[in-house]
């Protein structure tokens, strides 16, 4: 199309044209740094989730109990010898909960 444009003669269309070519390379690059910025995501997610994996294996493979609280108070981390030593049960303690407020 800009090459239609700049053959077809005068000055305001050579402008125009030139003016199309930079848009389509500026949009080329825009499109590129996109897909790069969310395969990057997706790599980073998967790397989260690996390490997740580890972290709880390894929490879970320990031969002693360990809690971990966070700053306000609340028990952040804890492994399964953990509530095996404290006698909780099940049903009081599972993955995610959120204390009331």
């Amino acid at each position: 199309m800009s090459l239609a444009l700049a053959l077809h003669g005068g000055l305001y269309y050579i402008g125009l044209a030139v003016l199309l070519v930079l848009f389509f390379v500026g949009l080329k690059t825009h499109s590129t740094s996109a897909s790069m910025s969310s395969s990057s995501s997706a790599d980073m997610s998967f790397r989260e989730s690996a390490i997740a994996g580890q972290f709880d294996t390894a929490l879970n493979n320990m031969p002693h109990g360990l809690c971990m609280f966070a700053a306000d108070g609340c028990l952040a981390v804890m492994n399964h010898r953990f509530s095996e030593m404290m006698n909780l049960s099940d049903d009081l303690v599972h993955r995610g909960a959120k204390r009331a407020r």
